[in-house]
């Protein structure tokens, strides 16, 4: 699901520059659990129409010790500024 910073869904593909993106991964399974703890990769790219990469990480949960095994929601933010062009297309992909 993708909502905005109110947690409202997003019905549309417009978005407009300096907003907040959030995507949430619900009921997340099938890691391998360690010592209780899942250890998710979750890998961000925002590619513009030209074939640009204009955002790339390969790990936004790098600061993370593990998540506990309870927790079956991941979430990201993407916020829309500096490289995002007015009337530009982007796509955005997640690899969880």
């Amino acid at each position: 699901m993708i909502t905005d910073e109110n947690g409202q869904e997003f019905k549309t593909s417009n978005f407009i520059h300096g907003q907040e993106i959030i995507i949430n991964f619900i009921n997340v399974e099938g890691f391998v659990v360690e010592s209780n703890k899942y250890f998710p990769g979750l890998k961000l790219m925002v590619v513009s129409s030209s074939n640009d990469t204009v955002m790339n990480y390969d790990d936004i949960y790098p600061e993370y010790k593990g998540f506990e095994n309870s927790i079956q929601k991941l979430m990201a933010t993407i916020t829309l500024a500096n490289l995002i062009k007015f009337g530009e297309n982007y796509t955005a992909y997640l690899f969880l």
